[in-house]
């Protein structure tokens, strides 16, 4: 049962974005009490969709965006995704699955909206306590951050300068502000003692926003790293006379109707972006430097592809034949060597390009390949090539800097993209483990259920349950992973973070005993233990042991097969029961609500998700973990499951399908593909 996080440590959570979400859940579930910052006004980071320009310093995303991974593989290790979702969803689909999740775990009233940190650094007692000193500035609307950056960039707000925030409002306003903040105590941009009955170490109004300095008993940072562009210097760029904007900035085609456009970039928001492009512009280039494999979101008969991919019994095949494996399948869409996509580099040497549309747009010549750009003059374009196109608007999908300037410098550092820290996740060299990372990192796989895994470490550590390495091991591991990550990727600002997914979740659940145990299972329970290895490596299973186990991890892991392959709407559980939404999987609420539309004027139609804004739902009350709420009580699907665990349960179809036929199916691919290979050898 979730206990309610009312007494003992604090901890700062900066942003609410996955990341935050999880990370305010997991604080809660172990009596921690966390602040969660925002500067926007609702939850979910980069997945908020919105019409309007990106702020400085946020994350932005495109209208058509799909997530790259499947439902079942990014869904967080206790709480399922509602089966009437689609395998794939949509940023609208991510973000009401965000809603449910804060919804029925009640993290809403621990999120304090329109926040914005501007400092973290040790306390005056560090030494002793491993206490930080937060500085962060509460604005009086979103729009605030945007007017208290000027236009170079910089905040005038900054805690080092004292300079005063430049939103002041005339006093007759924020008199009907202040008179507000004391009739609704629950509102995110009330002070810290009405709104978190928590004293303030020193606070300031400067018109309607307020400085507010809070010592804080942890720090866990969610604040992403796809919020500062990275505009490379191409030669020529401040000659040319059409558009050029970041992938950040893009939102629609429509804009672009009839225009010719030069898309810079081959990872996954380059392809996405010239593909909605190829419906309305006239013509695309899509520029590379290397080139990359170009992979689809689905394997054989639909079944997701990293489904297939996480797999353990697939990671433990040789890394080289895994990857000539799935470049033959991605050969098998599409010739990379005739379209120009083929790169020097192998499959599992870079960050996989993922994408559907693409192999067609190419081959009805909407979207042609182009070498790296040379030049720019005019509204003309040289490649290295010697090819000349003449286009109307440049977008460079090159990537972001990854950026923690609110942080101490003492403390932790970023340069070109590089920064030392502990599994990616703690600075080796300071004497507390009481300052966490968490979702800075770049794995082939969800980022959701690592960042989920990350802060279960992380309070671990704050409560003293495990300790970390002395600071020289720390520092060998950090050196050995940048040695391993030079060698297998080829050299970038983009490999910086880069790990395998089923590995690294592994490593981090071991240090706090999460990670399963596959051989003790195995006599204990054959045909779970034969899933875990054949099947997808689902997040669920890190809460088959350790800390906080989810009760219902068995029958969710076995249950896998029937879900990927059934319709929605046919969906029945083995005993005839049809399942319930997602707030019946992972508890309360889920078919009454609990999202937001993301735009004016409704939602996306889906059933069961209320159009109730983020701060309405603050308003409403504060929920608090109950028993009623908790995954483990009011579960209709979950609890009608009968346990099976005989040695003939393996047997099943579903228990060896997902893992043991694909591998087997691939090693078919390999002697086929052997033998053609010798066919063109010998013509």
């Amino acid at each position: 049962m979730m206990r309610l996080g009312g007494g003992g440590k604090r901890v700062v959570v900066v942003g609410a974005g996955s990341s935050g979400l999880t990370a305010i859940k997991t604080c809660l579930e172990d009596d921690v009490t966390p602040l969660c910052l925002e500067k926007t006004q609702r939850i979910g980071g980069l997945w908020n969709y919105s019409p309007l320009p990106s702020a400085p310093h946020t994350a932005g995303i495109y209208e058509s965006l799909v997530i790259n991974t499947c439902r079942e593989m990014m869904a967080f290790s206790d709480f399922p995704v509602p089966q009437t979702f689609p395998q794939f969803m949509t940023h609208r689909h991510v973000m009401q699955y965000f809603r449910q999740y804060a919804d029925h775990f009640g993290l809403l009233p621990y999120i304090r909206f329109n926040t914005e940190v501007r400092h973290v650094r040790k306390a005056d007692d560090y030494d002793v306590t491993g206490r930080w000193m937060v500085t962060y500035v509460v604005h009086v609307d979103d729009a605030c951050p945007m007017k208290c950056v000027n236009e170079g960039g910089n905040d005038v707000t900054s805690s080092s300068t004292g300079s005063a925030c430049q939103c002041d409002r005339e006093g007759e306003q924020q008199g009907e502000r202040e008179r507000r903040e004391e009739a609704s105590p629950c509102n995110p941009c009330s002070s810290a003692d009405e709104n978190q009955d928590q004293p303030e170490t020193e606070g300031r109004r400067r018109g309607a926003c307020r400085e507010v300095r809070e010592e804080f008993d942890g720090v866990m940072i969610c604040s992403g790293h796809h919020t500062v562009p990275y505009v490379p210097d191409l030669p020529g760029m401040g000659t040319f006379q059409g558009q050029t904007i970041h992938s950040q900035q893009y939102k629609r085609p429509e804009p672009f109707r009839g225009q010719r456009v030069l898309v810079v970039g081959i990872g996954n928001s380059a392809v996405d972006i010239a593909s909605d492009l190829a419906k309305t512009a006239s013509k695309v280039y899509l520029s590379t430097r290397r080139g990359a494999w170009v992979v689809p979101r689905t394997a054989l008969w639909g079944v997701p592809a990293d489904m297939v991919a996480n797999s353990r019994l697939a990671f433990s095949l040789p890394l080289r034949l895994l990857e000539w494996c799935v470049e033959k399948q991605a050969d098998a869409r599409i010739d990379h060597t005739r379209v120009g996509l083929r790169p020097k580099h192998g499959l599992l040497g870079a960050h996989p390009t993922i994408n559907d549309e693409l192999p067609a747009h190419l081959l009805n010549g909407r979207v042609e390949v182009r070498p790296h750009v040379a030049s720019l003059s005019g509204r003309e374009v040289a490649f290295e090539d010697g090819l000349r196109e003449e286009v109307d608007t440049v977008i460079l999908a090159t990537g972001y800097d990854y950026r923690l300037d609110f942080v101490s410098p003492d403390v932790i550092q970023v340069a070109e993209n590089r920064v030392r820290l502990y599994k990616y996740v703690f600075p080796p060299r300071l004497p507390h483990a009481s300052l966490a990372v968490i979702g800075l990192v770049q794995a082939i796989g969800a980022v959701m259920p690592i960042a989920e895994i990350q802060s279960r470490w992380a309070v671990s550590l704050l409560l003293g349950r495990v300790k970390l390495p002395d600071t020289r091991q720390m520092e060998e591991e950090i050196e050995r992973r940048e040695r391993t990550m030079d060698a297998e990727y080829y050299a970038s600002r983009r490999h910086t973070l880069q790990t395998f997914w089923i590995e690294y979740m592994d490593e981090v659940a071991m240090e706090f005993g999460a990670k399963p145990d596959l051989l003790a299972m195995l006599w204990r329970d054959p045909g779970l233990a034969l899933r875990c290895f054949l099947g997808p490596c689902l997040p669920a299973q890190y809460r088959l042991t350790g800390p906080r186990p989810w009760p219902h991890a068995p029958a969710f892991i076995r249950q896998l097969w029937h879900r990927t392959t059934a319709r929605p709407q046919h969906l029945r559980d083995p005993d005839g029961q049809s399942p319930p939404r997602n707030g019946e999987v992972g508890g309360a609420r889920g078919a009454e609500g609990g999202g937001a539309t993301d735009e004016p004027g409704g939602g996306t139609g889906e059933e069961g998700v209320a159009e109730v804004t983020d701060n309405e739902q603050v308003t409403n009350g504060h929920a608090r973990f109950s028993a009623e709420k908790s995954p483990g009580s009011s579960s209709a699907l979950l609890t009608s499951l009968s346990v099976r665990s005989s040695w003939r349960d393996w047997l099943t179809p579903d228990a060896v399908w997902l893992g043991g036929v694909f591998h087997f199916v691939y090693l078919l691919a390999i002697a086929l593909g052997c033998f053609l290979w010798l066919l063109h050898r010998m013509s």
